[in-house]
């Protein structure tokens, strides 16, 4: 698709393509280009419902011009079922040729999933692994910066979901708030929450009381780097290259309120879990169970022995969360000389992990589609 132009449907959703981006609502007077691309992004989906993209312009030109296509971009959230159906209902719906629909999932995790359970096989599905672009070519100077190291560990939470923060509160709770460079902000959509807001959905869904020590924490709210970046999904913050380990609080969807329990296999890898990978940080990861797994499907390497995943097994959020509070707390009280010995023995996992990240943003990037 080097020399396609591209029809995008809002200008503000400009697609991260190569070629020339035609940012117009009319495309006809290009018809005679045999090589449009008709975008759409899944975030198109807050104005425009992918059936009502499609119009009767656009399926006779699809038709006429066999080398054009309609790229779906998937590439920066996790699957949505219902929006898979909508494609193929809409697609059969106005007889769309599937060779001429391109699907472009996050990575080869969201791929299988659409593969193995939608069942989308005549659809095209490829992957881009935007957030890996994004933070490798953003970060590429970055990671030779000389920071000064001057904490054990990092942690980055924006929003506030019920058993992150308990998470969050059990750092307080244990005082182990004086070992990290960290965030919190406290926000639900980006909406402002009131500290007994916290509190109460916390302890509602938890079952569990917060402690004096954490209410107190949160009156200082928000908690950040002033001289951090701005841009959390394409910027790694100083908060992690100016620590040794980064405790990593990912996306999960049982935790977020009002969504349907986990697909089997349905995982989604963001932007948090690359983010130690690219500056070269050990991590520990709070995610849904047998995320760790996940990543070594992908190639990754984790850090057991040195640091304990056992946690990683375990179902229950409370008992989960025990065991990495658990492992922070025996790694904090390590003597220099043996914490220093952890340090270096992550060291190669850590490097690896580099390196096929460099070579999963070479290969899944929309130059190669």
């Amino acid at each position: 698709m080097e020399n396609a132009l591209f029809f995008v449907n809002k200008k503000k959703n400009q697609p991260p393509l190569p070629g020339k981006i035609i940012e117009i609502r009319s495309w006809k007077k290009f018809q005679d280009c045999e090589d449009i691309v008709f975008y759409y992004s899944v975030y198109d989906r807050y104005v425009l419902n992918f059936k009502d993209f499609i119009n009767i312009e656009m399926i006779e030109f699809l038709k006429d011009n066999v080398y054009s296509k309609i790229v779906i971009d998937n590439s920066q959230e996790k699957i949505d079922v219902d929006f898979i159906l909508e494609i193929q209902q809409t697609a059969e719906k106005f007889n769309l040729n599937f060779n001429q629909i391109l699907l472009v999932c996050s990575d080869e995790v969201q791929k299988k999933f659409v593969e193995e359970y939608v069942k989308l096989w005549s659809i095209q599905i490829v992957c881009v692994n935007f957030f890996i672009g994004v933070l490798h070519y953003n970060n590429l100077e970055r990671i030779n910066e000389n920071f000064q190291h001057n904490k054990k560990f990092s942690m980055l939470c924006r929003r506030h979901r019920p058993w992150r923060t308990y998470l969050f509160s059990k750092l307080v709770d244990f005082d182990l708030l004086d070992d990290f460079n960290f965030s919190y902000h406290g926000v639900d959509n980006l909406v402002e929450l009131t500290d007994q807001d916290i509190i109460t959905d916390t302890e509602l869904v938890t079952g569990k009381k917060s402690s004096n020590k954490f209410k107190e924490i949160l009156k200082h709210r928000p908690f950040e780097d002033q001289k951090d970046n701005s841009n959390v999904y394409t910027e790694i913050s100083n908060l992690v290259y100016k620590s040794d380990i980064h405790l990593t609080i990912e996306h999960d969807r049982n935790d977020e309120p009002g969504c349907d329990p986990i697909v089997p296999g349905h995982t989604f890898v963001s932007e948090k879990t690359y983010k130690p990978i690219i500056a070269k940080k050990p991590f520990i990861l709070f995610s849904e169970p047998g995320f760790l797994k996940i990543l070594k499907q992908m190639g990754f390497k984790t850090f057991h022995p040195f640091i304990n995943e056992e946690y990683d097994s375990i179902t229950g959020y409370e008992i989960r969360i025990g065991e990495i509070i658990k492992e922070i707390r025996r790694i904090s009280r390590l003597e220099k000389e043996d914490y220093e010995k952890l340090l270096e023995q992550c060291q190669p996992i850590v490097e690896h992990n580099y390196k096929l990240a460099e070579k999963i943003y070479y290969k899944h990037s929309w130059k190669n589609l």
